[in-house]
């Protein structure tokens, strides 16, 4: 669990993070969050943009990657990567600005429908990786960020295909509320 002073210093790389262009801010400050719940240093290991992904849209800039984390092991053996679950980054929203409380987000339109593209691309990516053998064939939790504020999702059985969901309860990194998530989030990883 993070400190009082860890999660004032992750709400203020938010605020930092709103000033930066698209998701490449808030990409720091989240990393920066999950080496705050690092403990102990074994507890994950974290590889960005690890996993490929079918859908291509026309604006996609990254050749069939996306800004994204997965958190797993190293292992001795094949596939040597065993991921546990990720996150999906999508770009800050003007509606962000100041920080407002995740509730106030929660409904707003925008906001949704980044939530909806961020679970889709994360659903296909979970779907990669079990085809690839790097996430187990199983429920994988997945937290889709807008900005700074996240929702926690869990898919199961990627085979079948889930409609996103049109409501998500957010979280404000640096919050103590996010930071319980969080923690929640890693119990939750798929066991190895």
């Amino acid at each position: 669990m993070t400190t009082a002073l860890q999660q004032q210093t992750l709400l203020e790389f938010a605020r930092i993070s709103l000033c930066a262009p698209k998701e490449y801010g808030v990409g720091g400050l989240i990393m920066e969050a999950f080496i705050q719940h690092k403990s102990p240093p074994k507890r994950y290991a974290i590889f960005p943009q690890i996993l490929p992904f079918k859908h291509r849209p026309p604006h996609d800039r990254f050749g069939g990657t996306t800004r994204a984390l997965c958190l797993g092991q190293q292992m001795k053996v094949e596939p040597y990567v065993h991921l546990q679950g990720g996150v999906e980054i999508m770009d800050v929203l003007p509606e962000m600005a100041g920080l407002p409380a995740a509730s106030t987000l929660e409904d707003l339109e925008v906001v949704r429908d980044s939530l909806a593209e961020a679970y889709l691309q994360a659903q296909d990516k979970v779907g990669g990786g079990i085809e690839a053998g790097f996430l187990p064939d199983a429920d994988v939790p997945w937290l889709l960020f807008v900005g700074p504020y996240f929702a926690p999702v869990t898919f199961s059985r990627v085979d079948e295909q889930q409609p996103a969901p049109r409501t998500h309860s957010l979280y404000l990194l640096g919050t103590p509320e996010a930071a319980e998530q969080i923690e929640l989030f890693l119990s939750r990883r798929s066991k190895l």
